[in-house]
């Protein structure tokens, strides 16, 4: 409930969507509580590597 999107990607490689997650802050990093995605498996490890 509440939630958003925050980010829509060009492409379907690892390297775009870790750089978006790097460029986030800590703080916001560890107040995600969900992610929404492509299964692509690129997407579950950069999520999994990225987020805390």
């Amino acid at each position: 409930s509440g939630g958003k999107v925050l980010h829509v990607g060009s492409d379907r490689k690892k390297a775009g969507l870790k750089e978006w997650y790097e460029s986030l802050p800590e703080s916001c990093l560890q107040a995600i509580e969900s992610v929404s995605m492509d299964m692509w498996p690129a997407f579950i490890n950069a999520t999994l590597e990225s987020v805390p």
